[in-house]
């Protein structure tokens, strides 16, 4: 209730505050001032009422300029957000297209090494009954070279045998 100390360091803590970046702070006292001077002295309440709204309209205007520019903040990072997922959806499906074409590359690798080793596994066993083929002509035809070779032998002795059959049986006669 001391009153002209109130208006003292009310008007004061405005004076101190005016002109700097904390002017807002001059809204209390310069309210108070103009409740007090209200009814006594109305160019006072004029002044330190226009003070008032000045530091209002840019307490106000600031606050307004943060919610935009918190707002616009906002609206950036939702869409940064919605961008990030939107490339990371398009990564996931980039490695499970990789994947699956990794892994059909794989199934005919296989497939066709599979198909490989049994071609090769053939062909080994071809090799080795053509190498027994060869094996057995080889000897098919030695013995028919042995076959024939016996039988002109035997021809040969049949037809020497025959003169000395007769030369054995007509000195068997003559004697």
């Amino acid at each position: 209730r001391q009153y002209d100390s109130a208006i003292y360091f009310c008007k004061a803590a405005v004076e101190v505050v005016q002109n700097t970046e904390l002017s807002h702070m001059a809204l209390k006292p310069a309210r108070m001032l103009i409740d007090f001077y209200q009814n006594t002295n109305a160019d006072s309440t004029v002044k330190y009422w226009k003070l008032y709204s000045a530091q209002n309209d840019s307490l106000n205007s600031t606050r307004n300029n943060q919610q935009i520019q918190m707002m616009t903040f906002e609206e950036d990072k939702r869409k940064r957000d919605i961008e990030a997922a939107k490339i990371e959806y398009q990564n996931k499906i980039r490695t499970g297209m990789l994947l699956g074409g990794l892994g059909v590359f794989s199934l005919v690798a296989f497939v066709l090494y599979r198909n490989n080793r049994q071609k090769q596994k053939t062909n080994h066993k071809l090799e080795k009954t053509l190498a027994e083929l060869q094996s057995t002509q080889a000897q098919l035809i030695q013995s028919e070279k042995m076959a024939s070779l016996g039988e002109l032998t035997a021809g040969i002795a049949h037809e020497i045998q025959n003169p000395l059959n007769f030369v054995n049986n007509f000195s068997e006669v003559s004697n």
